[in-house]
């Protein structure tokens, strides 16, 4: 008996709803526009129990003044960080600091003993993260809320998304989507609009 290869599972956007992106606005199947806003992440383990307890008091209350729950999902992604761009900028910041000592070596002794020193620090730190990576996969989490608006009410309604009907959905999934921002801002949280 011959074994047969195993079917290939379709791709992930088989399994999405989405329809296409309008610019930063993504359509989905059923009429539903949405927009996402990136959140920056803040760390209440490092901040002072004072500024932590405030930043969660403020957090329930943009959770409580939404006035369209079932229009929002916050979501949070974990993803294996990468620091290949923190590694090269600090080995070209050791390599512009060892320039300059080099540089200096004749006019300024002593500024040119520190910028190698500085340099030489910054090439063993970034070896240092290199072999730490070796054993520990650092993780990044992100976190987003996506705001949905979908301008057909009834379930049975013919769902037809004219350019009139796209127009006054988007115009509404604005002004829900300022609102969360405007009730965001409160918190102290930064966030930004994710392009397609």
């Amino acid at each position: 008996m011959l074994n047969k290869p195993k079917p290939i599972p379709p791709p992930t956007q088989l399994h999405l709803n989405i329809r296409r992106f309008v610019g930063d606005v993504v359509l989905a199947d059923d009429g539903t526009l949405a927009r996402v806003l990136e959140i920056e992440p803040v760390d209440l383990t490092m901040a002072d129990p004072d500024e932590a307890a405030f930043v969660r008091s403020q957090f329930g209350q943009f959770i409580s003044s939404i006035r369209f729950p079932d229009a929002i999902q916050i979501v949070m992604a974990t993803y294996p960080q990468n620091l290949k761009a923190y590694l090269d900028r600090m080995r070209s910041l050791s390599i512009v600091r060892l320039r300059e000592a080099e540089a200096l070596r004749d006019s300024d002794a002593v500024r040119s003993a520190r910028e190698e020193r500085l340099g030489r620090r910054l090439e063993r730190w970034a070896a240092f993260i290199e072999f730490a990576l070796q054993d520990i996969h650092p993780i990044e989490n992100r976190y987003f809320i996506v705001v949905f608006y979908n301008p057909f009410i009834a379930r049975n309604a013919k769902r037809v998304m004219t350019a009139d009907v796209f127009d006054k959905a988007l115009s509404s999934l604005n002004r829900k989507l300022a609102h969360v921002q405007g009730e965001l801002s409160h918190t102290g949280l930064q966030a930004r609009e994710m392009s397609a």
